[in-house]
């Protein structure tokens, strides 16, 4: 008679003292992790770092911009070719630098290539600005139509595009609207 009730201390003391398996911890960890990981993976993305303006993105960032009615990137013809931005007409007093080396030669959207140039900026306090540079989107999407030629090339902005078309020379832009031409008749 002592032995069954030796087994059932035996069983109860077995459920009474159970602990976790090395296995069934690591399961629940690893699930932890899981979850974890899908939760705040989301929140990385969510956050990606601004992209640096240059003149590829130069429409999309613009767009991005806080605007009611158009936004306008401003050069100055300085040493150091600084721009600013001109929300809503009104002027931002942050200036960077580093969007060009030195002032680009802006065209006409055109095969002719007339030069475009700027109007000098009249701020507060009577200072003037002269103005090498600028690029205007507005809110429907539309933006400024010009052939941009700088030291990494040529950008043809058509105004309808978000990207730029880059080529080599500025001597190939009849080339370019020459095709354009062709697009157009072949697609009729």
């Amino acid at each position: 008679m002592i032995y069954p009730i030796l087994t059932a201390t035996t069983k109860q003391n077995r459920i009474n003292y159970r602990g976790f398996v090395l296995s069934e911890i690591l399961i629940v960890s690893i699930l932890i992790f899981i979850i974890y990981y899908l939760a705040f993976a989301s929140f990385n993305t969510t956050q990606s770092k601004p992209s640096i303006l240059n003149l590829t993105n130069l429409k999309q960032i613009l767009q991005k911009m806080d605007f009611d009615n158009k936004v306008v990137l401003k050069c100055i013809d300085n040493e150091k070719v600084e721009c600013f931005y001109v929300l809503d007409d009104i002027v931002q007093k942050k200036r960077f630098t580093g969007l060009f080396k030195r002032c680009p030669t802006v065209y006409e959207y055109s095969k002719k290539q007339n030069i475009i140039y700027f109007k000098d900026m009249q701020l507060e306090y009577f200072e003037t600005l002269p103005i090498c540079f600028e690029f205007e989107v507005k809110k429907n999407g539309q933006s400024s139509q010009m052939i941009l030629e700088t030291s990494n090339g040529v950008f043809i902005y058509d105004g309808i595009s978000n990207k730029p078309v880059k080529i080599e020379y500025i001597g190939d832009v009849s080339t370019y609207f020459y095709n354009k031409i062709n697009e157009v008749k072949d697609a009729f």
